[in-house]
């Protein structure tokens, strides 16, 4: 998303689905950020993101960190379907600059 990118952020995504799921994802949405795989659920779990309905897929979760690593903005949403719009993230992003 450039408009991010011009903030001086990057945007990636993390999953634990096969990487050939994720490669498709990639491609069918036109991704242009990284999409990272967490197979084992390590960092999901350890970020406290896992479904407790479903211990395979991770709740959509959005974080924006500061330069310091600090939380600024974290979303959890329940619904997959459900996700911010990236204006709002925008908006933390340049409340940050």
């Amino acid at each position: 998303m450039p408009e991010i990118e011009k903030l001086g952020a990057e945007l990636w995504t993390v999953a634990p689905d096969e990487m050939s799921a994720l490669t498709k994802l990639k491609e069918n949405e036109g991704l242009t950020f990284p999409v990272l795989r967490d197979p084992e659920c390590g960092a999901i779990k350890e970020w406290g993101i896992l479904n407790q309905d479903n211990s395979k897929i991770p709740y959509p979760t959005a974080v924006v960190l500061d330069a310091d690593g600090v939380i600024r903005y974290i979303r959890v949403d329940v619904d997959y379907k459900v996700r911010p719009d990236p204006e709002d993230l925008i908006a933390v992003l340049r409340s940050l600059q």
